[in-house]
């Protein structure tokens, strides 16, 4: 039952990480955002932002990271309303 429980979160951890990655990727799309622009508005390492957005195994954003993404395209989404205005 235990080993079930793990192999649960691990499932569900994955699919949190594929949701995080996919709407980075939307968003990059979208906004024609590169990685470059991202690590540099975040201060992201280059190698852990290309691992993360690839899914290299066992490479995943920390939550720090995720935190500091977010309001990196929050400042974007900002910015971009303020010209519209």
């Amino acid at each position: 039952m235990c080993m079930l429980y793990v192999l649960e979160e691990y499932v569900m951890a994955t699919n949190y990480h594929d949701i995080l990655i996919e709407n980075i990727e939307t968003l990059m799309r979208e906004r024609n955002i590169s990685q470059a622009d991202i690590i540099r508005g975040t201060g992201i390492p280059q190698p852990q932002m290309s691992k993360a957005l690839n899914r290299t195994k066992g490479n995943r954003f920390t939550f720090e990271q995720t935190i500091a993404i977010a309001d990196f395209f929050d400042e974007i989404g900002r910015a971009s309303c303020r010209e519209r205005v």
